[in-house]
């Protein structure tokens, strides 16, 4: 395309829903190098739509400097397959409906990287589901931010991984929700999100700087208690389930 305000892809009246608009591999062999770049995929508020889908993305595909708007299932969704080692950059994604998911991350094996991307609304709906999704994946994000979801990052069983800078503006409940072990975490900002970290599992990692609150450093010893240290003595703890300073 010619840019991911300039170039567009757009699902008109009748286009069949829970279809993708765009597929990167026909689901039957991997698919090397395979990338939609700058442009625009509107999914035309159809009902169960998403806009990219893959169970085969590889090496050197992945969207880069695309939009994704008014889609009401699922902005990227890499299902169960043979993704791996893929990469999304330069990622915008607007739904319009009550549970959709920014990017959904099913499975995906060896390193993986999802980097520059906001999750948000088109029309000021708010989500219930998270803006981006991890399941059984490797993925390292950087430069997150999110607005219009119940979470903007949702790590959930076997995923690993780190994020590198996120952040969650006030119409967002958590900014991280920790379903897994050994996730490291590093930058949270708030932007007057009602959490920070909400750590289901008692096992997440991290070591974080928190606007107005210093720095943190969060583990735990392999039982439920979490173990905190922090550089001040301020309200940050405040930010976190359960928060148990030494």
């Amino acid at each position: 395309g010619q840019g991911r305000r300039n170039s567009w892809l757009l699902a008109l009246a009748g286009f069949p829903t829970a279809t993708a608009l765009v597929r990167i591999g026909d689901g039957s062999s991997d698919a090397f190098h395979s990338r939609p770049e700058h442009m625009g995929i509107d999914c035309g508020n159809i009902a169960n739509s998403i806009g990219i889908y893959s169970t085969n993305a590889n090496e050197g595909s992945g969207p880069q400097e695309v939009i994704v708007e008014r889609f009401k299932a699922k902005g990227i969704f890499f299902d169960t397959g043979g993704c791996q080692n893929w990469a999304m950059r330069g990622i915008e994604c607007f739904h319009t409906s009550t549970s959709a998911v920014g990017i959904d991350i099913a499975t995906s094996a060896g390193s993986n990287t999802i980097d520059d991307v906001t999750v948000n609304s088109q029309d000021g709906t708010v989500s219930t589901s998270p803006g981006i999704r991890l399941g059984a994946s490797n993925v390292a994000l950087r430069r997150i931010h999110g607005e219009n979801h119940a979470q903007v990052l949702q790590v959930n069983s076997v995923a690993t991984g780190s994020v590198i800078h996120i952040s969650g503006h006030a119409t967002v409940t958590t900014v991280v929700e920790l379903n897994q072990t050994g996730f490291l975490i590093m930058d949270v900002n708030q932007n007057s999100a009602t959490n920070a970290i909400n750590d289901l599992n008692a096992g997440g990692a991290g070591a974080l700087s928190l606007n107005s609150g210093g720095y943190f450093f969060h583990t735990n010893d392999g039982g439920l208690a979490l173990k905190h240290i922090l550089s001040s003595a301020t309200a940050v703890t405040n930010r976190f389930n359960n928060p148990q300073p030494f």
